[in-house]
């Protein structure tokens, strides 16, 4: 039998996040960020609409038997050999922060908060996706690639988007990958995610503009905007919304009339399965490689 020190499986059903602590050089973190501000970028041109009619919830415990069911596929078959820096999450009796790990933690400023998704989440899930392929580390295709929002969002450094899939260079009608999504904590609460996460129903022209006079656009309506124009261009069905503290995962119908997303996860209290087991998950479905769970369905027109 595998030693359970070395199996990848009992690693990734036991990986657990740190809690990040932000310092008083970045804004406070609130239940709802401040709003964001107008982002002409997300207005879309007078012949132009985006097609997201409804967002519905997933049945959490079904994603988490899926997810379960794909990783028992591998028992005792995934080793790693220790000690390995690509797996960077602690676990117990296994894997240990030391001193310049914990600094990774300090978050002083945007690029921090980048480092640590980057060093301890993304990276152990791309070695993770590695080993299951039994691959090198390949720096075009089986890694997490960061890319910037454009407009508004970059210069308030509100979005970071990260694709696993493809290369950035072919063309960009893909239809195999994930995108993710990271927002410092201090631009998307707590409260912000729950809004993004319920369920609801847009009329069309809801996300098209947002209104010069009347209401304005919530954080969480800009975000479904955002989120909708990453995904089409690149035309991936799998993504992921993260703050770090907060995570949603979700699919796109074929059409781009439907979303289905997970209820929000807290870094620090998911049930049934990790929060790595669930990206390694998500970014294999993404990219064709497991047929567990499908991608939401069309809204009837």
């Amino acid at each position: 039998m595998t030693d359970k020190r070395n199996s990848l499986t009992a690693y990734l059903s036991q990986a657990y996040l740190f809690p990040l602590f932000t310092q008083e050089t970045v804004p406070p973190v609130r239940q709802h960020a401040p709003r964001w501000p107008v982002m002409e970028e997300l207005n879309c041109t007078a012949k132009e609409t985006r097609e997201l009619r409804e967002v519905t919830e997933m049945p959490l415990l079904a994603v988490e038997n899926a997810v379960r069911t794909y990783f028992i596929g591998f028992e005792e078959k995934l080793k790693t050999e220790w000690p390995n820096p690509n797996l960077a999450l602690p676990c117990p009796e296994t894997k240990v922060l030391g001193n310049p790990a914990l600094r990774r933690l300090l978050v002083n400023k945007e690029h921090d908060f980048l480092d640590a998704l980057q060093y301890f989440m993304l990276k152990t899930a791309a070695e993770a996706v590695r080993t299951i392929e039994k691959q090198p580390f390949d720096e075009d295709e089986l890694t997490f690639i960061r890319l910037r929002a454009q407009g508004a969002v970059t210069s308030r450094k509100i979005c970071t988007l990260w694709i696993f899939g493809s290369p950035v260079g072919l063309p960009r009608v893909v239809t195999q990958g994930v995108v993710v999504l990271s927002l410092p904590p201090w631009e998307f609460g707590s409260g912000d995610f729950q809004q993004f996460a319920r369920a609801r129903k847009f009329t069309r022209g809801d996300l098209d503009r947002e209104a010069p006079e009347g209401p304005k656009w919530s954080n969480a309506d800009k975000l479904w905007a955002l989120t909708y124009d990453t995904c089409k261009t690149f035309g991936y069905k799998w993504f992921v919304v993260t703050t770090y503290n907060h995570w949603v995962f979700g699919t796109w119908s074929p059409e781009w009339t439907a979303a289905e997303v997970t209820p929000v996860l807290p870094f620090d209290k998911t049930r049934c399965v990790t929060l790595v087991e669930l990206l390694v998950f998500w970014t294999q479905s993404g990219r064709g490689r497991v047929r567990y769970w499908q991608t939401a369905a069309d809204v009837r027109r």
